[in-house]
């Protein structure tokens, strides 16, 4: 499938295509899938490897040095530095997610249209359903089924059921999923329907050329016109100019195609700017019967529309390594809480906040900062006290919150509920993590305000499309996968038909 890797470029060299994509997660694979039959000639150039089922680790720590960026510890900068998680290898985060596909929300849709009526003229709100309706055919979106779920989601319908708050079997992009509880590495059996074993080999029986372990530096312009992408080797250092006589796509993320277009000084518009997110949190709850978190598929249960759809909350799955690292004890008592680690349950919760960020072009890495607001800080709180409650009424013997100044466990669902009057409100006392990425290159009909039209091209350089996250005008609330397809493929319709 791979034209050419960039670990075996050792002297400059220069491709041609009609268009260049750059990124080949969910974005840049879906506009790749819509070109594959377009009759144009597509180079799709990703700065990781492609790793193979079998070559996944299934240790964490090992997984997260090889395929996350960073090695999964890269940060945001704010009042407490907050870890970024995305994959760098071929198809993105989509081998090591969640897999967890939620259709892109009609209410977002309509904010946005509210704000900005030209996106209706662009694309309407059938074109979504119907083009989401496609990807869930393409790569078998379906809810979670009863044979990969196991004791933690037993327990987690056990605590909505007497806390009466209704849950939904999770939708996910798998075929065959035997529950291995490895998703966060690397399906090791192959069988998570992720972008490097769906749309991308679609588009390279097609013609499409992949190339990977390449990282683009820069675009190439001349008179007003984008003419291509330079990039290099990242481990040879060498140099590949991509040529392309129509068109530029940047699906690179919401962190690294403004960095890229700063970088190529295109400047236009709040590029970098308006970082939105999802900021996660999670609580870990002991039982007095095993658990074993790490069997089965993580998140396969999942609450929607707390405090009006800005928590969901899902069940988790982490590797045992991965959950021993979030213990909170140290000497005597940590040993004694390893040997019963099989007893820990865990649940998580996505929070849509309001608060924005930057990102700039750093030397090694960008540079990424963010805000939370009061209100956001209340919704996190808030979101601990329910993740607390679900796992005291699922049977937990005590919970840790894990919020700084605050009870250390917790027994009972009483004192649980009063983190949310008694809880800080300091981002410090919480250990977060931002997984959403959303607005850096914003899409909007107002040149002064956006980065590209609601046509998906840059203002300034027409021959310049954006097809990630980095043009929704907000965050989405949902894991953004399935909604970032939808966008993307809506967007390589209108490249294609451009140039029919």
């Amino acid at each position: 499938m791979i034209y050419l890797d960039g670990n075996q470029l050792h002297n400059e060299r220069t491709e041609d295509c009609d268009i260049v994509i750059v990124g080949s997660g969910p974005a840049g694979a879906s506009v790749a899938q819509v070109l594959a039959d377009s009759g144009l000639s597509v180079i799709v150039v990703e700065e990781g490897p492609w790793i193979k089922p079998h070559e996944f680790e299934s240790e964490s720590f090992r997984a997260m040095s090889k395929y996350y960026r960073g090695g999964g510890f890269d940060m945001m900068m704010g009042r407490a530095p907050t870890s970024i998680t995305q994959g760098v290898m071929l198809g993105g985060s989509s081998p090591i997610n969640g897999a967890l596909s939620w259709y892109f929300p009609e209410k977002i849709y309509r904010s946005w249209v509210k704000n900005d009526p030209e996106i209706a003229k662009s694309f309407d709100w059938q074109t979504i359903s119907t083009t989401a309706e496609k990807i869930d055919r393409l790569l078998n979106i379906l809810p979670s089924e009863e044979k990969v779920r196991t004791r933690k989601e037993e327990l987690f319908a056990k605590g909505a059921d007497a806390l009466g708050i209704p849950y939904v079997a999770s939708r996910k992009n798998v075929k065959g999923c035997v529950g291995t509880g490895f998703c966060l590495d690397g399906c090791p059996k192959g069988n998570k329907m992720s972008m490097e074993r769906t749309f991308l080999p679609y588009a390279a029986d097609k013609g499409t050329k992949i190339i990977t372990n390449v990282r683009v530096t820069r675009i190439n312009k001349d008179k007003g016109r984008v003419t291509g992408v330079t990039g290099i080797s990242t481990s040879t250092g060498k140099t590949l100019t991509i040529r392309a006589k129509k068109s530029v796509v940047l699906a690179a993320s919401a962190i690294q195609t403004p960095a890229i277009l700063r970088r190529s000084a295109i400047m236009h518009g709040p590029v970098g700017d308006n970082l939105a997110y999802h900021m996660n949190v999670s609580v870990m709850g002991k039982f007095p019967e095993p658990v074993e978190i790490w069997r089965g598929a993580p998140g396969s249960y999942s609450i929607h529309g707390v405090e009006d759809g800005k928590l969901k909350i899902e069940t988790l799955g982490f590797s045992m390594t991965f959950n021993a690292m979030r213990l909170k004890e140290y000497g005597d008592d940590l040993s004694r809480e390893l040997q019963d680690l099989r007893y820990w349950n865990s649940y998580g919760v996505c929070v849509q906040v309001s608060g924005k960020g930057k990102v700039r072009p750093g030397n090694n890495r960008e540079k990424v900062s963010y805000k939370l607001t009061r209100d956001d800080m209340k919704l996190i709180r808030r979101g601990t006290g329910i993740l607390g409650e679900l796992l005291l009424a699922g049977g937990a013997t005590y919970v840790t919150p894990a919020v700084h100044g605050w009870h250390t466990r917790v027994h009972d669902l009483e004192t649980m509920r009063k983190i949310t009057t008694e809880g800080s409100l300091d981002p410090r006392a919480y250990n977060m993590a931002a997984n959403h990425l959303f607005s850096t290159c914003v899409m909007g009909s107002d040149k002064k305000h956006s980065v590209v039209d609601t046509e998906f091209r840059h203002h300034e350089y027409r021959n310049l499309f954006i097809a990630d996250s980095s043009v929704f005008p907000t965050n989405t609330g949902v894991n953004p996968q399935q909604s970032i397809m939808t966008i993307a493929m809506i967007c390589g319709e209108k490249v294609r038909k451009y140039y029919e």
